[in-house]
């Protein structure tokens, strides 16, 4: 039995042995996350000071201000197709006056949700207005007045979230 006894002790000396090390992992893993919270800080920090940050100031400034007469100029305009294609071509033209010109390759849907993607903006608020535009642009089926609505919409919900992420960044 003795040689068994030594059998067995000499099995549970290798299963501790193989046991996981909870602490160094611990500690390797707060290391990681917080290097990488530490790096992506940094980065939020450079963004926010250097000319790239001032520029995308900029333009969300200018395209506050557009945002705002379009949708004036949207509910005065009678006709339905003409009034979403001029709400999508003033959001182009902002972005190509400052520097977020459009690829010539791109959609309308991929050229506005870089733009946006640039400002930290979400895509879902205009993605609407890019779906009308590319129906009253590129087909002959109707724009009707629900469509207009939907493009104001679409405008204003845009606008809140530039103001929105403008208060959060003052």
């Amino acid at each position: 039995t003795s040689g068994s006894t030594a059998e067995v002790k000499g099995r549970d000396r290798k299963v501790s042995e193989a046991q996981f090390k909870w602490l160094p992992a611990l500690a390797m893993g707060t290391l990681l996350v917080g290097g990488a919270v530490g790096a992506g800080g940094l980065i939020l920090w450079r963004r926010r000071q250097g000319p790239a940050w001032e520029r995308e100031a900029e333009l969300t400034a200018a395209l506050d201000e557009v945002l705002s007469d379009t949708l004036e100029d949207l509910r005065a305009e009678r006709d339905p197709r003409r009034a979403v294609i001029g709400a999508y071509a003033r959001l182009e033209r902002t972005f190509a006056a400052h520097d977020v010109a459009r690829d010539p390759s791109e959609t309308p849907r991929e050229y506005v949700d870089r733009a946006l993607d640039r400002l930290g903006v979400s895509t879902v608020a205009v993605r609407r207005l890019t779906l009308l535009y590319e129906r009253a642009k590129f087909s002959p089926h109707e724009i009707d007045a629900s469509m207009k609505d939907d493009a104001i919409d679409a405008l204003a919900g845009l606008r809140a979230e530039l103001e929105a992420g403008a208060e959060v960044a003052a």
